[in-house]
């Protein structure tokens, strides 16, 4: 029995009484909320260790397909295996009815240790080390979504609001008007995230026509801020559903505008609370430094895992603030890590690289261990780019889904930090689905080639 979980199940039954399911929640590989929905009593068969799921839950693919490549899901027989709570993720399901709560979950091994291929054991190797060496890191996620008029077809137009106004035409970054044109959605969002401590801090119009980013809260806890990004995608897509709406964190939907990023804003810590990134913005110290260092040189095989789909790969466009180079630089948007401007207590580096289609744990597990292993190796970078000059280009990164994959599985020292494991059954899995989806004959190949050849 889980009495920690026990008792936060009875404290959210006596403050909502009226609760009659529970939607449980497990994150594959993909970032995918994938799980069940059970009656409310299914809450003491998990604080009772009773729940199980089919063990290849986190392998599936986007789809949720079972890879046939790998010894777990369709050849082993996909066995049950347990799963326990996460503790303070149990709350109100977002736009729903009021009678329905959700909770995240985590798969295990039979004996109660971590399953390998769960995305929050990944992100745990990168926190135990860091604990090892002493250091907490604190981390900070931007999200960006679409949020899109509805037809029932594939066909898109960016969201009108409610305000009765006609819609803007063109990008309208920072744009206030279009935050009060879509006011109701953007409420009820802020209430389901508040509802479910979800702490976002600041919503703003972005770059792309429908286009909107929501910030959360910096927290020294990235287990919890990753736990946070993943139910906060959930919140947006569920209200906007009902709003006749609906909000996507794919990377790319439309060619012609920018696509949806998920950018980190990191900084490290000793236990005493004391900063490790020392000197400026303008003039980063040493440590800074390494931890740039190690994140440039992990940047080529992290790709795999930055951007995890086929559609991932045609976000990156410097046109568009996507990175297409290992760079970095001194408060410059175009540069793959950059140092914002601050005071010196909030020093920090923005990773700008990885879509918002990615998995949250993945992504700062890819993060904390290429900064780890510019600290280990204390190596300096190259010179950054300078606030205001023009880009200069960095080493090229792999911004092809199959050169990605190739990456990662080759970067030994990066994978041992990941887990082999992980990383062989990620790129086995991933590799199945690349394979499949360029099988496929698409209408663009119709398009281009039927007539010509």
């Amino acid at each position: 029995m889980n009495s920690e979980f026990s008792a936060q199940c009875d404290a959210y039954l006596h403050a909502h009484p009226d609760t009659e399911t529970v939607d449980f929640l497990v994150v594959d590989l993909n970032g995918v909320c994938r799980g069940k929905r059970a009656p409310v009593g299914a809450l003491s068969k998990l604080a009772q260790g009773e729940m199980v799921f089919p063990r290849g839950t986190t392998l599936l693919d986007t789809l949720g397909r079972a890879a046939e490549t790998l010894p777990w899901g369709v050849v082993d027989g996909d066995p049950d295996r347990p799963v326990g709570p996460v503790l303070g993720s149990l709350s109100p399901a977002p736009g729903g009815s009021g009678r329905e709560a959700q909770v995240l979950v985590f798969p295990q091994e039979r004996d109660g240790s971590a399953w390998f291929a769960c995305p929050r054991q990944v992100l745990q190797r990168q926190l135990d080390a860091l604990e090892r060496a002493g250091l907490v890191a604190t981390v900070a996620v931007e999200l960006e979504f679409y949020l899109f008029e509805t037809r029932g077809d594939t066909s898109f137009e960016a969201a009108k609001g409610t305000s009765g106004m006609p819609p803007f035409s063109g990008p309208q970054t920072y744009n206030l008007d279009q935050l009060d044109d879509h006011r109701e959605f953007l409420d009820d969002v802020l209430r389901a995230c508040e509802a479910s401590a979800v702490p976002a801090t600041s919503v703003l119009s972005e770059y792309g026509n429908g286009q909107f980013e929501i910030n959360l809260k910096h927290l020294s806890d990235p287990m919890l801020a990753a736990d946070h990004a993943v139910l906060m995608r959930r919140i947006v897509k569920r209200v906007a559903a009902r709003h006749g709406l609906l909000a996507t964190f794919m990377a790319k939907p439309l060619a012609a505008d920018s696509g949806n990023g998920l950018h980190v804003h990191l900084s490290l810590h000793k236990r005493d609370g004391s900063a490790v990134f020392g000197g400026t913005s303008e003039a980063p110290g040493e440590a800074l430094q390494y931890a740039v260092s190690g994140l440039l040189q992990t940047l080529a095989p992290s790709m795999a895992l930055l951007a995890p789909n086929a559609n991932s790969w045609r976000r990156f466009d410097s046109g568009f603030y996507a990175p297409t180079t290992a760079t970095w630089g001194i408060n410059h948007r175009q540069v793959a890590l950059r140092v914002p401007f601050s005071d010196d207590a909030n020093l920090r580096i923005e990773h700008r690289v990885a879509g918002a289609d990615a998995n949250p744990y993945l992504v700062l597990a890819a993060l904390l261990a290429g900064a780890q292993l510019g600290l280990d190796g204390s190596t300096l970078p190259p010179e950054p780019v300078a606030d205001g000059a023009r880009l200069t280009l960095g080493e090229p990164l792999p911004i092809r889904w199959r050169e990605a994959l190739l990456a990662l599985a080759a970067a030994s020292d990066f994978k041992a930090r990941l887990g082999e494991a992980f990383v062989d059954a990620y790129v086995g899995m991933k590799r199945e689905e690349e394979e499949v989806f360029h099988a496929q004959v698409s209408n663009i190949d119709i398009e281009h080639y039927i007539r010509t050849l």
